[in-house]
């Protein structure tokens, strides 16, 4: 038996935009967004929920980009909907150095979901797990 915590599944409400830049989403490393480590325990996949082309907006990454430093995120405000998977040998990070935007935003949601005003980014992210147990497979 192993366990998993949540991690990242992200769904994001993102019609085709036939040019109207209306429902891009920015360039972004999704690994700002993520409180543990390390980063070859997290994996991240996408899938087309309608059918994409250049032209409306399909995915785009850019080579090499994950070697380089964390930079600064800013995303519109968007309406989404997520779960998180993390291996059992995933660890919290702080994050307030680097990834200060965000931890305000965890913060200002556990405030909202507790009315308490002491949490910590990991206290949002242990108040919404929830233990998945099966057996280790080889991926």
């Amino acid at each position: 038996m192993f366990v998993r915590e949540k991690f990242k599944y992200l769904l994001i409400n993102k019609p085709p935009d036939a040019g109207k830049k209306t429902s891009r989403h920015p360039l972004h490393q999704d690994l700002y967004f993520f409180p543990f480590r390390p980063a070859d325990r997290i994996v991240c996949a996408w899938t087309a929920m309608e059918h994409t082309y250049r032209e409306n907006g399909c995915l785009a990454v850019l080579p090499g980009t994950h070697k380089g430093k964390m930079e600064q995120h800013v995303y519109p405000k968007w309406e989404i909907i997520t779960c998180h998977f993390a291996d059992s040998s995933c660890h919290y990070i702080e994050c307030e150095d680097f990834q200060e935007q965000m931890t305000n935003e965890y913060r200002d949601m556990y405030r909202k979901q507790t009315g308490r005003q002491d949490g910590t980014i990991q206290d949002l992210w242990k108040l919404r797990s929830r233990i998945v147990q099966g057996k280790r497979i080889n991926l």
